[in-house]
């Protein structure tokens, strides 16, 4: 009963803060994220966000997270698992450009609307966006 109230609760969350797009198959370009609720580029980033939930609300299996401290940000997901020194806010709000060895990508963390302890995360390398519910620890 828990799993599945929690799954509504990050389902609820995500639909509040989810791009023009969420339920398109089609690839989209940064331009269609919805900006509304992104953290401003004032908002500190330091911190640590654990992955709850996939977008489709299904639990994360294993130990995913993106954490920032000082110059430093490790990000551990089923696709990504590195520590990077190269990182910048982007010139929108909530974006993070990341640069590494093989490819730049951008990950944007969005606040939702209603009052949840969730943040939705995206990850876009230019293909396609991964797209996580997490919890700020």
């Amino acid at each position: 009963m828990k799993q599945h109230l929690l799954c509504a609760v990050a389902l609820i969350a995500l639909s509040s803060c989810s791009r023009e797009d969420e339920m398109s198959n089609t690839l989209t370009s940064d331009s269609t994220l919805s900006r509304k609720n992104v953290l401003s580029k004032q908002a500190p980033i330091q911190g640590k966000w654990k992955m709850e939930w996939t977008s489709m609300g299904e639990p994360v299996e294993g130990d995913f997270f993106l954490d920032i401290i000082g110059n430093t940000l490790h990000l551990k997901t089923d696709k990504y698992n590195f520590t990077s020194n190269n990182f910048e806010r982007g010139e929108n709000d909530g974006d993070i450009i990341v640069k590494s060895d093989t490819s730049d990508f951008t990950i944007t963390i969005v606040e939702p609307t209603i009052n949840t302890p969730y943040h939705v995360i995206y990850i876009s390398n230019g293909f396609g966006y991964d797209t996580f519910i997490a919890s700020k620890e």
